[in-house]
């Protein structure tokens, strides 16, 4: 199993649109072969001293069976389709690949 960890920075006045772009993309992925989760998250304001907060930026937690899957849902058309619909919203993607720990 891998775990992804995408950091989306985006443009601020288009965070709605962004959000109803998401809400129809979500399912998709979901039903993808080996997607074990797929969720965009915001930062929950709290009052911890150190939290980081920053209202531009979602974090989407992803989990798959392997690294193969991952790299089919890059090519997925749904995919494709998304990235072309965040162009003007979406201002930077970086990416966590990750594996677990072998304690």
């Amino acid at each position: 199993m891998i775990s992804v960890i995408a950091h989306i920075r985006f443009d601020v006045s288009k965070k709605a649109e962004l959000i109803k772009i998401y809400e129809e993309m979500v399912p998709q992925v979901l039903d993808e072969d080996g997607c074990l989760e797929y969720h965009p998250h915001e930062d929950l304001i709290t009052e911890l001293p150190n939290q980081l907060k920053d209202e531009g930026r979602f974090l989407v937690i992803e989990k798959w069976e392997s690294w193969k899957a991952f790299q089919d849902h890059l090519k997925a058309p749904h995919v494709i389709e998304f990235r072309e619909k965040i162009k003007g919203i979406v201002t930077e993607v970086k990416v966590n690949v990750l594996k677990p720990l072998s304690l």
